[in-house]
């Protein structure tokens, strides 16, 4: 069964392998990142301004620190409690990838 915070591990992985690969995303934010829940797919998009240093892992932590911030300012106030679990969701697909 799908909770709401099923996508969140989704979102770290795909980070994680970009990050793996080199792949430093200049923009990280709510807006660049695309969920089909349907297909279990995540796509990042928007890589006009990333750096790609193949065999260099990305030292993702400034990187997740904008997204979070992204995430705070989008995320309705009302709910932002809940912020936190989304959060923990996504890091901990993000560290099971590592």
């Amino acid at each position: 069964m799908r909770t709401p915070w099923s996508h969140w591990p989704w979102i770290g992985a795909c980070i994680r392998k970009f990050h793996h690969a080199g792949v430093h995303h200049a923009d990280l934010n709510a807006q660049n990142i695309l969920v089909d829940p349907s297909a279990g797919a995540v796509y990042l998009v928007d890589f006009d301004r990333c750096r790609y240093r193949p065999g260099t892992v990305v030292q993702g932590s400034a990187n997740l620190a904008r997204l979070k911030r992204s995430l705070y300012k989008r995320w309705p106030i009302e709910r932002r409690p809940a912020l936190q679990d989304a959060w923990q969701a996504l890091m901990t697909g993000y560290d099971a990838n590592g």
